[in-house]
């Protein structure tokens, strides 16, 4: 019994190693579900602007809002914690792609600016 209680803190150890991000990726489960929860409310309250419906809204918006503050707040230091920050993009633009011409508010932005975007893009195309 006491074999067993060594080996599970070590397959914790080794399934989290240091600067694998283990945080940032938790955080990002936890967003995910509060995103959806959050859809999930906003779908169910759609067309009812009632008192309650606007509550239960703002309420799961402020949830995942909070997570992705705390997000933001973390150092990403593996693509994967880079793709949580990414998912976090998504969600501030409530799933659509960016633009670089609408993030930059030009028809011909800069190739510093155009490469950002691509990154973004090759993080997104890696999942």
């Amino acid at each position: 019994m006491a074999a067993a209680a060594l080996t599970v803190p070590a397959t914790i150890l080794a399934a989290a190693p240091a600067g694998s991000d283990a945080d940032l990726i938790a955080l990002g489960a936890e967003m995910d579900a509060a995103w959806a929860f959050q859809r999930d409310v906003q779908a169910a309250t759609a067309g009812g602007v009632s008192q309650m419906a606007e509550s239960k809204f703002e309420a799961a918006f402020e949830r995942t809002a909070e997570i992705v503050d705390r997000i933001e707040a973390l150092t990403a230091t593996t693509l994967a914690g880079l793709r949580v920050k990414l998912r976090g993009i998504d969600w501030c633009r409530d799933g659509d792609t960016l633009d670089e011409r609408e993030l930059f508010n030009s028809d011909k932005p800069t190739t510093d600016l155009r490469l950002i975007v691509a990154i973004l893009a090759d993080l997104r195309a890696t999942d």
